[in-house]
């Protein structure tokens, strides 16, 4: 197990707080400090608590994906932009096939709802637009795909009807 911030905090002869303050990359932690501080997180294999962050922040930093299956190219291909886009914002993605089952689909909407994640993009193929009326949002979710249109929940979709106007 690594350092604390405790630990790193008596080792640089400093308080908790102005280590906090440097692995946060608080702006007003002069560079002396960070120069002096930062060596030692890294010597001392310094962590951050995740499960602390998140108590503190009410955020865990990861969305679920929910897809029907990860063998169609094209949910493999959106998967890794879902990756790529969080990864570059610093959140985690856990991923759940579905595999359309409605039970599935609901239960992507209703049984994550565990604090574990901060919101969830489904991809529905049986989910019927009542399911969305029903459970309690207390998280983000977002519909992708042209399955289920006029409910109320952000959806990602391509208008079919005019991209093939467009193309032809």
């Amino acid at each position: 197990m690594g350092a604390s911030l405790r630990d790193v905090a008596v080792r640089a002869g400093v308080s908790v707080k102005t280590v906090s303050n440097v692995v946060n990359g608080h702006p007003h932690v002069s560079e002396q400090m960070r120069a002096r501080v930062q060596p030692l997180l890294d010597e001392m294999g310094y962590q951050p608590n995740l499960h602390a962050r998140g108590l503190r922040s009410g955020r865990s930093g990861i969305i679920a994906l929910a897809l029907p299956s990860m063998d169609v190219p094209y949910f493999a291909e959106l998967a890794g932009a879902v990756f790529r886009a969080a990864d570059r914002h610093g959140i985690k993605v856990l991923i759940e096939q579905t595999e359309g089952e409605r039970g599935r689909e609901r239960e992507a909407l209703t049984g994550l709802r565990t604090g574990l994640i901060d919101g969830v993009l489904l991809s529905p193929l049986s989910l019927q637009a009542g399911d969305l009326d029903d459970p309690p949002q207390h998280i983000p979710a977002v519909l992708l795909g042209e399955r289920l249109f006029g409910v109320r929940a952000d959806h990602v979709a391509v208008d079919n009807v005019a991209a093939v106007r467009e193309a032809t």
